[in-house]
């Protein structure tokens, strides 16, 4: 996009003078007109596709502390995240004796990006306790997390699940990191041995016994409505700027250890913004299942790497 001129009058000179603006300085103070002029030449500013996703790298097993049940870690291009998962015994709620717990806790400070400025590691942002709960409700509601794979004596005791995610650097959808980062550490997480004694103290016999019942995967795909236009994985400043936004999520089986691409179902999400056109919403759900494909691929590669790694 070329440098755009702002022709302004001075009244005591009785004169007009033409002020030229640098693309950084018109994306900081006019930024509808910036991505405007991108959009109309078919582009996005950071030169991706309209339908294209970021380089996502998925890990396993990048935190080695104690009592750190599993972990994983995504990166979205430039946004990166670290789920580490833990599991302590609890009473379990008297409705439901045999079925455990989950808690989903995004840490995002100042040091990911500016706008987190109000996030502590003791008082998150409003946005993290929002993305914190809905990441919750949708592993719940999808029901990948068999709970009752959690129990340890049903009546007695069952695991509260933890999953911690640390927001390292935000550019951007942090929904699908988030949600991807704890999925792909829950799948790589085992639980502590334990024994129940005479007095129904819950004692830990070994750090490794049995691993988390994952019955499928949560693979999203965010994007961004300006205007007419759909654009997948936004960035932050693509984020800041647009009419709507959505995320759909594709639900995958497990089946012999692996996810199946057949028969997936999906979950809709559109926090706010303007209404969605039914052609928007065919046009998401289209993109969505491609990328839950591909996503699909990575996972695969990340657990096969995973479990020749453990041999």
């Amino acid at each position: 996009m070329s440098q755009q001129r702002v022709a302004t009058t001075s009244s005591s000179a009785q004169s007009s003078s033409t002020l030229v603006l640098s693309k950084a300085a018109i994306k900081e103070l006019l930024p509808k007109t910036f991505f405007e002029a991108h959009l109309k030449e078919g582009c996005r500013p950071c030169g991706r596709g309209f339908n294209n996703a970021r380089k996502t790298v998925l890990n396993t097993g990048v935190v080695s502390t104690q009592g750190i049940c599993g972990s994983a870690s995504v990166s979205l291009g430039s946004t990166a995240v670290v789920a580490a998962i833990t599991a302590k015994p609890i009473v379990p709620a008297y409705d439901r004796p045999n079925q455990g717990t989950l808690e989903v806790s995004i840490q995002a400070t100042p040091a990911c990006a500016s706008r987190h400025s109000r996030s502590t590691y003791s008082r998150p942002s409003p946005e993290s306790k929002a993305l914190s709960a809905w990441i919750m409700e949708t592993v719940n509601s999808a029901g990948v997390l068999d709970l009752s794979s959690l129990c340890i004596e049903e009546g007695m005791a069952v695991w509260h699940v933890g999953a911690f995610v640390d927001v390292i650097s935000d550019d951007g959808n942090l929904t699908d990191a988030c949600l991807l980062a704890v999925c792909l550490a829950l799948s790589d997480s085992w639980l502590p041995g334990v024994k129940i004694t005479n007095t129904g103290t819950v004692v830990q016999t070994s750090a490794r016994h049995t691993p988390v019942r994952m019955t499928g995967l949560l693979l999203p795909l965010s994007a961004v409505v300006m205007g007419s236009d759909l654009l997948v994985d936004p960035d932050s400043s693509e984020s800041g700027s647009c009419d709507a936004r959505v995320t759909i999520v594709y639900v995958s089986s497990i089946s012999s250890g692996q996810a199946q691409v057949e028969g997936l179902r999906c979950l809709i999400h559109a926090p706010g913004g303007s209404p969605l056109s039914l052609d928007t919403l065919a046009k998401v759900r289209q993109l969505g299942q491609t990328r839950a494909v591909k996503l699909i691929g990575l996972l695969e590669m990340v657990r096969t790497a995973s479990s020749s790694s453990a041999m």
